[in-house]
């Protein structure tokens, strides 16, 4: 029986039931009001499809119009309103700020830059305060302005319900702090209802923290885990067939045992120990009382600690010096309004918010233009040829941004952030070869590492001139491995086997038997000389022997610190320091060039359009009309469906993504078969 087959078993034929289960024929009327039923059902049916159809012509010949008028979208934005706040155009007639800057930053940290094209802008004017997005960049942006602005007085963030997307974003948020209270001596106040760990961090650097006597400052510390499946793979006869160079490289211990080994353990506490140093130094930094006690002490000491204020964990933070004044949010806002009150309400503080201040500060400043620039770049997650994913770490989109930056005769060089644990050999080296051919045309390439920049993402950094890791960095990781499983145990025990003929052990390719030894030593082969392949580029690139591979590779993690005692890179920093480096490696002064993002080619134009459209439709239909807009709006299912449905439309991940699957769009049954690896770094 064939696949088409097993579609027949538990199908009802309904007209067949109909027949066998009465033996008169239904009355003359029944039967005609079926009939009609009938025509009215696919009347209707004809209506709603012609509705979608001429819906979606509609949305088409918008995006044509405004594509079109790309070129006066800059006038058109001035005269529309975003959702809540103030418009640029009413920003521009207020003729200065209030005395008040108030960040209230509900929402999350993207530290990936938006299109700068017409229609991004438009699109971004139109949706702020819904997405909830804060880029990192206009935070620094507002905290540098104010420095310097005799208008602004104070400046309040309330950061408790704000994202950071990574820990990056706590270093430039610390240094935009730093640099705001060594500019002026005006009050920098960060306040929270509660703090949790990275909130904390990047308030540290505040000149004063203020916590809600209900709240708590969440600080716990570092740890990894993994789950571990050799036990039961074996208790249900499942073959994990494993593939690897370095010894260290442990994503697939799991596959492998039961309990992490005592190489990856000792890595990996390394690790933790760091992060947790790293935060100390961070805290310390800027509250000089921690530089002699820790941030956080040890578990049964908190617990006493806590026990005499009766589980009154503000009161803890206070007393501890972690936070500098306990107040409701209520009032901090009536200390605000008693000393810059609202001129028509005294009860009320004389407020401007975060991009009305933007706007304004954007409509006072001129543009400067210099015959020189800087592009940065920016990519994160996991390393991948796939196309789908509209702001993924794929091939297509990284190698589309390069070729911007190359098409323009101005920039003299490239400053890559990544953020990455790795991904596919094949992807990592074909972005890795752009970046070569991109440096033989003469320009320069640092990269700056921020989280993770590990494996394939470190393959990448090999090719640039200078590489500087943030403090917070994981990277190293230079090793190799595949995995495939097989079933045949688990077959072969329910009678299931599997025999043939083939004209090489290469071409057989069996659920229900072993793969071939002579499969196993070929895929080992193939790993092997890829492993060669990373350590000899590694090598090359760095200066390094090959011979010391056992120190800088064998899938071993490194902090940033100990990276650059191995040589694997060459500074550690933050995001200004690699311009700085970018700067030299390309012969220019400080600060002679313009610098400016380059966005993922999916964020512009006609994508941020349909961006815009399809999010505005999920928000405002119920689930399954909104499910089925979004497949006809864009034609195949996209990468992030699952993700946008239960964004926008309040659906659980589990039942997005089975609706993902019974879509329509995911028919292949899920099946455990022996496929050519996917080697990865």
């Amino acid at each position: 029986m064939d696949i088409k087959d097993y579609t027949k078993i538990g199908v009802v034929d309904v007209k067949g039931v109909s027949a066998s289960s009465s033996g008169k024929e239904k009355h003359g009327l029944c039967r005609a009001m079926c009939r009609i039923s009938g025509i009215l059902w696919r009347i209707l049916g004809l209506a709603r499809e012609i509705t979608s159809n001429l819906l979606f012509l509609l949305f088409i010949i918008l995006a044509v119009a405004l594509y079109s008028l790309s070129s006066h979208l800059g006038e058109i934005t001035s005269g529309l309103s975003p959702k809540g706040g103030v418009t640029t155009a009413s920003a521009a007639k207020i003729s200065k700020p209030s005395p008040v800057l108030w960040l209230d930053l509900k929402g999350y940290i993207d530290d990936q830059p938006l299109s700068s094209d017409p229609v991004s802008v438009f699109i971004s004017e139109f949706d702020r305060g819904a997405s909830g997005r804060f880029g990192i960049d206009e935070i620094e942006k507002a905290l540098d302005l104010a420095a310097t602005d005799d208008d602004v007085k104070v400046v309040v963030a309330d950061v408790g319900d704000l994202t950071p997307a990574s820990l990056e974003d706590i270093q430039r948020i610390t240094i935009a702090c730093d640099k705001f209270r060594k500019a002026s001596q005006k009050p920098l106040i960060f306040f929270g209802r509660n703090f949790t760990q990275t909130q904390y961090l990047l308030s540290s650097h505040a000149g004063r923290i203020v916590l809600d006597p209900l709240g708590m400052v969440d600080l716990h510390g570092y740890a990894t885990s993994s789950l571990y499946f050799k036990k039961a793979l074996d208790e249900y006869n499942l073959t994990a067939y494993v593939f690897r160079r370095g010894s260290h490289k442990s994503a697939v211990e799991p596959l492998m045992s039961d309990k992490m080994s005592d190489g990856a353990r000792t890595d990996y506490q390394a690790l933790v120990d760091e992060l947790m140093a790293q935060s100390q130094r961070t805290v310390a930094s800027s509250r000089s009382a921690f530089k002699s006690k820790p941030i956080l002490p040890d578990a049964q000491t908190y617990l006493k600690d806590l026990q005499k204020h009766n589980g009154d964990e503000a009161a803890l933070a206070l007393e501890y010096g972690l936070v500098d004044e306990l107040m409701s949010r209520g009032d901090l806002i009536a200390r605000l309004a008693k000393n810059y009150p609202l001129a028509d309400n005294a009860k009320e503080p004389d407020t401007i918010g975060f991009y009305d201040y933007l706007d304004l500060q954007n409509s006072r400043q001129s543009i400067i233009k210099s015959s020189s620039a800087l592009a940065m770049i920016a990519a994160s997650g996991t390393i991948t040829s796939d196309e789908r994913d509209p702001r993924g770490f794929t091939t297509d989109n990284v190698l589309t941004m390069i070729e911007e930056a190359a098409a323009d005769s101005k920039v003299k060089g490239i400053l890559f952030r990544i953020n990455s644990g790795g991904g596919e050999m094949g992807a990592s080296e074909d972005i890795r070869r752009a970046l070569e051919k991109y440096k033989k045309s003469g320009h320069k390439v640092v990269v700056y590492m921020e989280d993770m920049a590990a494996s394939g993402a470190y393959m990448i950094a090999s090719a640039a001139d200078k590489i500087v890791a943030s403090p917070w960095t994981i990277t190293g990781s230079v090793g190799v491995f595949a995995t495939a499983f097989g079933a045949q145990d688990l077959l072969n025990r329910h009678g299931i086997n599997e025999d043939g003929v083939s004209t090489s052990p290469f071409a057989e390719q069996s659920v229900a038997a072993a793969i071939p030894d002579e499969q196993l030593k070929r895929y080992d082969l193939q790993i092997g000389h890829a492993y060669d392949t990373f350590v000899g580029m590694v090598a090359g690139s760095r200066n390094l022997k090959v011979s010391d591979a056992p120190v800088f590779a064998e899938g071993r993690v490194f902090t940033a610190r100990k990276a650059k005692e191995l040589g694997l890179i060459d500074e550690v920093g933050s995001i200004d320091d690699a311009l700085r480096v970018l700067e030299k490696e390309c012969g220019l002064a400080e600060d002679e060039a313009e610098v400016y993002d380059i966005a993922m080619p999916s964020d512009g134009g006609l994508g941020a359009l349909r961006t815009l459209i399809t999010r505005g439709a999920i928000s405002l239909l119920p689930s399954d009309l909104a499910l089925t807009f979004v497949k006809m709006i864009s034609g195949v299912m996209p990468y992030d469906m699952a993700h946008s449905v239960r964004k926008f439309s309040d659906l659980s991940e589990t039942k997005a993504y089975e609706k993902y699957v019974h879509s329509g769009y995911q028919r292949k049954p899920l099946i455990l078969t022996q496929e050519p690896l996917n080697i990865i770094y």
